[in-house]
C-alpha cells in the first residue's frame, strides 16, 4: 500500500481545487490519454509526455512552463528542474534520504541511478522552492534539518477520503466478517516489501499477545503477495502462528474500504512515516489502531490510539490484547472523530493560499 500517497494526493486533490475560490487560474499538466478524477474535469488541462520522467523534470516541465506562460509550476517531485525562471511550489510528503539508503542497499542498478539523482537534486529542489509545503510536522523538521527556512516551509496535511467511515452497526460488522471468511474478526498488519513496515515486530507481537490472549482474533496480512511473503510465512511457522495468519494481498476500492471497517484492531509498527495514511484510514474507519511512535504518526494518531516504541514487542502484545478483545467503543468512537481534523477540502483551500502568498 505504501507508495500510493502521491496518486492520492492528485486524484483527491484535483477535484477540490476545481471547487477553491480563487483568483488564480489552476492548469493541469497531463498526459493526452490521462483523464482527470471525477469532478476535475473543469480544470485547464495542458498536454504533456512526462516520459522519461527524469528528462520530463528537467526539459519538459520548464518548457511546459514557457510555452503555457505558467506563473508558478507546482509539484511533489523530490526533483525540481534546476533550470527555470517560473516560481516553484514543492508538495513534500517524506525526506527521500531513507529511500537513497534503501537505493544503495536493496535496489538495482536502475534503483541506484535514481539514488544518485535524488542525492544530487534534492537539496537543489528546496533550495529553488519558493515555498515547501510538508505533510507533517515530522517532515517539517526533516526539511529544517537540511537548511531550509521556517518562513519557506508551510504544514499542509493530507486528507482521508470520506469513504473510509465506520461500520453502521453490528450487522454490517457480521455480514463483512462472513464475507472475508472470518466470522470472529481478525487483526489487521499491512505489509509490502518496504522494510520501514517493520512487520515483523507485528508478527512477533501478535504471538505473544496470542499466548497470552487465546480469544485473540486471527491476524489478516493485506498488501502485495511477494518474495517476502515466503519469509513472513517461515517466520510466523516458527513463531507458531502460521494457522492462524492469512495473507489477502493487495487490496482497493470497496474491499479496502470493507477490510479496515471489519478489523478488531489495526496494529502497525513502521519505522518511518512522512504522514501515516494507513494510520489515518483507520481511525476513520472506526477501527482501534495501535501504532509505532515514531516519525509523524503521533500527530496522526493524537490522543485516539495507542503508541507504541517501534521495536517493544511486548508493548505492542499488550496493546494488541487490549484493544482487540476488551472494550473497544472508546477508541471507535474516538478514531473518527481524530481523522476528520485530515479534510482534503482542507488541503486544497491551504495549497492555494500558499500559491496566492508566492505570487502575491
Amino acid at each position: 500500500m505504501r507508495g500510493k500517497g502521491v496518486a492520492r494526493y492528485l486524484a483527491e486533490m484535483l477535484p477540490r481545487l476545481a471547487e477553491v475560490d480563487t483568483h488564480l487560474d489552476l492548469v493541469v499538466l497531463a498526459e493526452v490519454a490521462a483523464s482527470l478524477p471525477p469532478g476535475a474535469e473543469g480544470l485547464s488541462r495542458q498536454a504533456i509526455n512526462p516520459r522519461p520522467a527524469s528528462v520530463w523534470e528537467q526539459v519538459g516541465m520548464p518548457r511546459a512552463a514557457r510555452s503555457g506562460r505558467l506563473g508558478l509550476l507546482h509539484s511533489t517531485s523530490d526533483r525540481l528542474p534546476v533550470a527555470t525562471s517560473t516560481p516553484l511550489s514543492l508538495y513534500l510528503f517524506e525526506d527521500p534520504k531513507y529511500r537513497e539508503a534503501m537505493s544503495g542497499r536493496e535496489g538495482g542498478v536502475r534503483h541506484r541511478v535514481a539514488g544518485a539523482l535524488v542525492r544530487g537534486l534534492f537539496p537543489v529542489s528546496l533550495r529553488r522552492a519558493g515555498i515547501v509545503m510538508v505533510s507533517s510536522e515530522a517532515t517539517r523538521a526533516d526539511v529544517l534539518a537540511r537548511g531550509v527556512s521556517d518562513d519557506r516551509i508551510r504544514l499542509v496535511y493530507p486528507g482521508v477520503s470520506p469513504a473510509f467511515r465506520p461500520a453502521h452497526d453490528a450487522q454490517e460488522l457480521a455480514a463483512i466478517h462472513a464475507r472475508l471468511g472470518f466470522p470472529d474478526g481478525y487483526v489487521l498488519h499491512f505489509s509490502s516489501d518496504d522494510p520501514r513496515d517493520n512487520s515483523r515486530v507485528a508478527f512477533e507481537a501478535y504471538a505473544v499477545a496470542f499466548a497470552r490472549e487465546p480469544s485473540l482474533p486471527q491476524l489478516v496480512i493485506a498488501g502485495p503477495v511477494n518474495a517476502r511473503a515466503a519469509e513472513q510465512r517461515a517466520f510466523a511457522e516458527s513463531l507458531g502462528i502460521l494457522d492462524r495468519t492469512h495473507w489477502i494481498g493487495y487490496l482497493s476500492g470497496e474491499a479496502l474500504l470493507e477490510i479496515y471497517r471489519g478489523a478488531a484492531a489495526y496494529i502497525d509498527p513502521s519505522l518511518y512515516e512522512g504522514f501515516g495514511f494507513q494510520v489515518a484510514e483507520a481511525l476513520a474507519s472506526g477501527t482501534p489502531v495501535v501504532c509505532s511512535n515514531a516519525t509523524s504518526l503521533p500527530e496522526v494518531v493524537g490522543q485516539a490510539g495507542v503508541l507504541v516504541a517501534p521495536s517493544d514487542v511486548r508493548g505492542f502484545a499488550s496493546a494488541l490484547a487490549e484493544l482487540a478483545t476488551g472494550d473497544s467503543a472508546r477508541w471507535r468512537e474516538a478514531g473518527p472523530q481524530q481523522a476528520a481534523r485530515f479534510r482534503w477540502e482542507s488541503t486544497a483551500r491551504e495549497t492555494v493560499a500558499a500559491w496566492e502568498e508566492l505570487l502575491a
